[in-house]
Order: structure tokens, then C-alpha cells, then sequence
């Protein structure tokens, strides 16, 4: 008995070869497995050929939640009435050429509520889909979400193209924001500022502005700050 239930065994742990185990399949008694049924639960997982189509080795396997055959990627659990065992090649093409029923990619691909002509921006149809929360609009690029209580019987393909248009927009408004910023930074590094309050000023003109502290300095009155106290920069000639 193993840890996930009984099992067959050719060989002994001390052996120089590695044991070679197998799994019973769901439904089998121990005390129904005669030496035929043991050895042949010892080829598993077994090779049924080449996929006809993909070249590629197509396997049977007694897997931990069930019996399944794969090729490459493709996965397909046996029906009840199929075992690994006696599985055929003809019979595992058929199951990986059908749609997943379980796991990922099983959700079968949902129909549009409503396809539009090509957008004008991606070319793609401008299709109304149903999501996870509600209807939405989606252009390959662009997805936006109906307003509350529109009706999608009376949705316009104008109409959809304005709402498409007004989040793509929203979408590239964040980097257009953090770009201003960007600039308004190196903008105000460029620029000397008032010491008394911080507003930024031009240059005198005849003069070097010279952040380097100890030179010479001298105050210049301000007029674009605090309009109080003279703004003192460092300057050289």
C-alpha cells in the first residue's frame, strides 16, 4: 500500500536496478490483480504512436486524479468507459481534438452579444461581449465598459466608437500626466529660485548663475516672488 493506495511492484528496493511501480487503476481490488493485469499496469504510461497530424508521441497515463492521454501540451482525461491500458491511438486523437471540458482553457469561447463593422483606429470588428461584470465594448485593443442602464439593443456602432475612443484616452491620459511632471521638474532644475520663497526666475542678464556654494553673491531684487524680501543667488561674472 503506497501513499496514494495500492500498487505493483517489479523489483526490490536493493536491487541495482530501480524498482519500477504502478499504480492500481480506480476500481480495481488488490485481490483481483492476477500477474497478466500487473505487468500490464506496469507499461503504463504507455506510447499509442504518433499524432497523425502533429508527429508527435501520444502517451496514456494512470494519472493521481484519473486515467488521461497527451500529446505535447494537450491533455484529455478517459472516460469511464476507457482505460489506459487498452486505449487506442484512434480513440486518443478523437479525445484531443475535442474541446477541454474542465481546467485551463476549458470555458468554451463566448459568442459576441453584438458585432459592429471594423474600427476605424485598430481594424479589428468592434464587438459587445459579455464579461464578468457586464457588457462590454472591445476593438482588439481597447475594452470599455457599457454606462449603467445602457440598452445593447439600441447601442449604435457611432456610439460604441465614442465610448472606445473615450477610454482609450483615459488610458493615455497617465502617461501624459506623468510626462507634464517630468517636464515641470527639469523646468524648475533649469531655473534659479528665490531663497526667500521658492519661485523660480529668470536669469540677469550679464550674469552666471552658479549654484556652487562660497563664491560670490549679491542680492537681487525679485520682482516675480515674494515682492518683500530681495532674492539672494549665486553669481560670477
Amino acid at each position: 500500500m503506497g501513499r496514494f493506495g495500492p500498487y505493483v511492484q517489479r523489483g526490490m528496493p536493493d536491487d541495482d536496478e530501480k524498482p519500477q511501480n504502478a499504480s492500481l487503476l480506480k476500481g480495481m481490488k488488490p485481490e483481483d490483480i492476477d500477474l497478466a493485469t500487473a505487468l500490464k499496469l506496469l507499461t503504463l504510461p504507455r506510447n499509442l504512436g504518433d499524432h497523425p497530424q502533429q508527429g508527435q508521441p501520444v502517451m496514456a497515463f494512470n494519472g493521481r486524479f484519473g486515467p488521461y492521454v497527451k500529446c505535447v501540451e494537450e491533455t484529455r482525461s478517459l472516460p469511464a468507459d476507457q482505460s489506459p491500458l487498452d486505449v487506442t491511438l484512434a480513440q486518443a486523437v478523437e479525445l484531443l481534438a475535442q474541446p477541454k471540458t474542465r481546467g485551463r482553457g476549458a470555458a468554451a469561447k463566448r459568442e459576441p452579444l453584438k458585432v459592429f463593422d471594423a474600427s476605424p483606429v485598430t481594424n479589428n470588428k468592434v464587438q459587445l461581449l459579455d464579461g464578468r461584470y457586464g457588457p462590454y465594448l472591445t476593438d482588439g485593443v481597447t475594452n470599455a465598459s457599457l454606462p449603467k442602464g445602457a440598452s445593447i439593443d439600441e447601442l449604435t456602432f457611432a456610439e460604441a466608437l465614442d465610448l472606445l475612443a473615450t477610454r482609450a484616452a483615459e488610458e493615455a491620459w497617465p502617461d501624459f500626466e506623468v510626462g507634464k511632471t517630468r517636464r515641470a521638474q527639469e523646468s524648475r532644475r533649469q531655473t534659479p529660485s528665490c531663497q526667500s520663497c521658492g519661485s523660480s526666475f529668470a536669469q540677469v542678464e550679464g550674469v552666471t548663475v552658479d549654484s556652487t556654494v562660497g563664491r560670490d553673491s549679491t542680492e537681487i531684487a525679485n520682482p516675480v516672488a515674494c515682492g518683500i524680501l530681495p532674492a539672494v543667488i549665486n553669481w560670477q561674472e
